[in-house]
């Protein structure tokens, strides 16, 4: 294979096994799992109500007095302090009744309470108590954002990582390097030590050798094999990426 032109035409079997090598299929499963479920996490606690609160800060706003119609705990904490949530009445200068809800974490009003409103005098359905915000968690709410980000990371890294393989193994350049050095580091990658693997060209023997991190079992062992038999080893170069490379003889 590693003698045929470019493109390459690999079997099935092998292009499976090099790309579920470099990313295998239960990692974007995985991620594409976390997105999903994280997401209902972002409809249920988003702040969708933050572009209103930002306008209520505006200069232009206008206040009044409104009445606590209702003041109620929320099924939400924060820091394990509930949140309470609040029904008020307010009247604009032209007699319209405005009715709105706000939240704040911890007790902040009573029913029948009087409390200062800030309102959009062109919207007055814009509309929060002073001290209080429009959403039951705020800023905080942000936060849920991560766990769908987190998801759509691991799913899209490894689609990139099987992408790359698939494109080294067609597409790749031949190279014949020698094993210099294998070392231990300090380093552990899922409980596995990170090995430091020097590899030199073969057809130059005084050239710098490039370095590779690996922590695959099946890969140090056989860079220990080939520094001890002084045989070269084959690998396919990424032609977008030239200190990337494919150990083809793995495989």
């Amino acid at each position: 294979m590693l003698a045929s032109p470019v493109p390459r035409r690999p079997t099935a079997e092998l292009l499976a096994r090099v790309k579920n090598e470099a990313a295998a299929l239960i990692g974007v499963g995985f991620g594409v799992f976390f997105a999903a479920f994280g997401s209902i996490f972002v409809a249920l606690f988003f702040p969708w109500q933050l572009p209103f609160e930002l306008r209520l800060k505006l200069p232009d706003v206008r206040t009044a007095e409104a009445r606590i119609e209702r003041a109620e705990a929320t099924n939400f904490s924060i820091n394990e302090t509930r949140v309470r949530g609040y029904d008020f009445l307010f009247s604009t200068p032209d007699g319209a009744q405005i009715r709105g809800r706000c939240y704040t974490t911890g007790e902040r009003w009573a029913e029948g309470a009087v409390a200062t409103v800030r309102y959009v005098s062109g919207d007055p359905t814009v509309a929060c108590l002073e001290g209080a915000r429009l959403s039951q968690g705020g800023w905080i709410g942000l936060l849920v954002l991560l766990f769908p980000a987190v998801g759509v990371g691991v799913a899209g890294y490894s689609l990139l990582e099987r992408r790359r393989a698939e494109r080294m193994l067609i597409h790749g350049t031949v190279a014949e390097l020698r094993v210099t050095a294998v070392e231990s580091t300090k380093i552990q990658v899922n409980k596995r030590p990170l090995f430091r693997i020097a590899l030199a060209p073969a057809d130059a023997p005084g050239a710098e050798p490039r370095i590779e991190r690996r922590s695959d079992p099946r890969a140090v062992r056989f860079a220990m094999e080939r520094l001890e038999s002084g045989q070269p080893m084959f690998v396919l170069v990424d032609p977008k990426n030239p200190t990337r490379t494919l150990w083809i003889e793995l495989y």
